[in-house]
């Protein structure tokens, strides 16, 4: 498994796409919970023969440690893990983050997570500092572009849409864990944007991830975080790993 600070630090590429997504305080938006599919997803056909890169153990129950969550996306045709504090939010619900200029995006919302978690912090006035969730992505050539897709999105959505700081995105790496995942992962930082949060929490850094790849229906799926960074409270460098090495197939 990758280290993720490692290759956060070297990014490369700048990548700017934009696509649509809650209401946490990020960057100057917020975040709505809904349970409306996204306008441009396609539903999800559960079916097809078991995939046999996927070992046999029940993807309902957690894989990193026993009082951990486990999140079901049936649409994102996968499951992961993520730590007993998070939220984990109604299954079908959708993470929409709202555009700071409507007109000029072509649409309201920024981007959006489906099946989302989050986490919220109380030394941070219970503002929502990590958010993970999954994406359909429409028109991608393959994993390894919707996994820059999904990681530069969101970063830039939360943290700069305005572009008023430095994003940078990875060129997309192979990834895969003993889940049965085998695709491709990006890594996008935002730095010197407008400052989110206050007090202990106030940064203007955010990174976010991208993983995407094909389930054995033949589909391309998506999964992303995306945190701060830059203040004590931020997410760790090892949690991430941890909620990233969970990601597994899952059809429900």
């Amino acid at each position: 498994m990758l280290a993720i600070l490692g290759l956060i630090v070297g990014i490369a590429l700048v990548a700017y796409l934009v696509i649509s997504g809650e209401r946490g305080r990020w960057h100057n938006g917020s975040a709505q919970d809904s349970v409306t599919d996204d306008a441009t997803a396609e539903p999800w056909q559960p079916g097809g023969p078991a995939d046999p890169r996927v070992p046999a153990r029940d993807p309902e129950k957690p894989v990193v440690a026993d009082d951990w969550q486990v999140v079901l996306s049936p649409r994102g045709g996968m499951a992961y893990d993520v730590p007993p504090e998070w939220k984990v939010h109604e299954e079908g619900s959708n993470t929409f983050w709202p555009a700071d200029d409507p007109e000029e995006h072509g649409s309201e919302w920024a981007y959006t997570l489906r099946d989302p978690a989050s986490q919220a912090v109380t030394a941070c006035d219970g503002r929502r500092i990590a958010y993970v969730g999954t994406r359909y992505i429409q028109g991608v050539s393959g994993t390894e572009e919707a996994a820059r897709s999904v990681s530069s999105n969101l970063a830039w959505a939360l943290y700069d849409q305005a572009l008023e700081g430095d994003l940078t995105t990875t060129e997309a790496e192979p990834f895969e864990n003993e889940h049965g995942v085998n695709g491709h992962i990006a890594y996008s930082t935002s730095s010197g944007a407008p400052e989110h949060g206050e007090g202990a929490c106030a940064s203007t850094d955010g990174r976010a991830i991208g993983v995407s790849f094909i389930t054995s229906s033949a589909d391309i799926v998506s999964w992303g975080l995306v945190a701060d960074t830059g203040h004590e409270h931020a997410v760790s460098a090892e949690t991430i790993e941890l909620i990233v090495s969970s990601i597994r197939p899952y059809e429900g």
